[in-house]
């Protein structure tokens, strides 16, 4: 019998990489989205607006039926304004709470929740960066309260930066590759801050073994974890510059040292919990960056 999956934030960078992987892989998948797409979904493939109505929502949840939940919606935000802290709790806490309360009501279901590394600065069980991480934490909290008390299995997969192609988000490697082909110049700090980021391909990877130690685990040997997943290759912002102009075969304009470190800048990333079991990155940075420049 077809396996069941709920997934939420299939629609984003690593959200849609993700779909094509489980579909592959020959899961039932079924999307909770907040607007319809118009983007062909591959076959086995569902896609569900997001009820307004708790009920509605609970009942949705009901009729799927799904093995198991993989949280990956979130709201980013670096740096928020008053008026963005309702649709960060909307869709950091909230829509999570109502996963596990639907969930809840069923037999044992496995959930993944995708978190972050800026949940724990310097390694620490609970440091958030910024309010986003915050609420991520927050979120953590009050799932505890769920799989203590119901036949849920909760796994949290903390994640750093991730980059590939067809990444469309503004995050620095297409900064970059933007000004490969620009006469502009990027004033950026001094680079010494280390870089733990993986390629979409390891990501998706991390994520596949979660499931599996999920679907394997009987007795929720796993239930309230934390796992991580990290590079096997870490060096400062200023190196990967560097490592990026040896692909590219050109020089980047940046005025290295106009910006200050942000607040709670992390520059060296940790996270708590345990490595992913039975999983290591493959891709090095160079290939990596190569195949990010080469299929855009």
């Amino acid at each position: 019998m077809m396996k069941k999956i709920v997934l939420t934030g299939g629609s984003g960078f690593i959200g849609s990489n993700l779909v094509s992987y489980l579909a592959k892989q020959g899961y039932e998948l079924h999307l909770l989205q907040r607007n319809s797409t118009a983007t062909p979904l591959p076959d086995g493939v569902y896609s569900h607006i997001i009820p307004k109505e708790s009920s509605a929502f609970t009942s949705l949840l009901k009729q799927i039926a799904p093995d198991g939940i993989i949280h990956l919606a979130t709201c980013f935000l670096a740096s928020h304004k008053t008026e963005q802290i309702p649709d960060m709790i909307s869709a950091n806490v909230t829509l999570g709470c109502l996963l596990l309360q639907a969930v809840s009501e069923l037999p044992l279901t496995w959930f993944l929740n995708i978190g972050t590394f800026w949940q724990h600065i310097n390694a620490s069980s609970y440091h958030p960066v910024n309010l986003y991480a915050a609420t991520k934490q927050a979120f953590e909290v009050i799932a505890r309260y769920y799989y203590q008390e119901f036949p849920i299995n909760f796994l949290t997969l903390c994640l750093n930066d991730t980059y590939g192609p067809g990444d469309k988000r503004r995050k620095i490697f297409n900064l970059w590759k933007e000004l490969l082909t620009s006469d502009t110049s990027l004033d950026m700090t001094e680079g010494e801050q280390i870089m733990d980021i993986l390629y979409i391909t390891d990501c998706i990877a991390a994520i596949g073994q979660c499931i599996t130690l999920l679907e394997q685990d009987k007795i929720r040997q796993w239930n309230g974890k934390i796992v991580y997943a990290s590079s096997s290759h870490k060096q400062s912002l200023r190196e990967t510059a560097q490592i990026f102009e040896r692909v590219s075969g050109r020089k980047l304009r940046i005025n290295w040292g106009k910006k200050q470190y942000r607040p709670n800048e992390i520059m060296k990333p940790a996270c708590f919990g345990i490595p992913v079991p039975k999983w290591k990155s493959k891709i090095s940075l160079e290939e990596g960056i190569r195949k990010f420049l080469e299929n855009e």
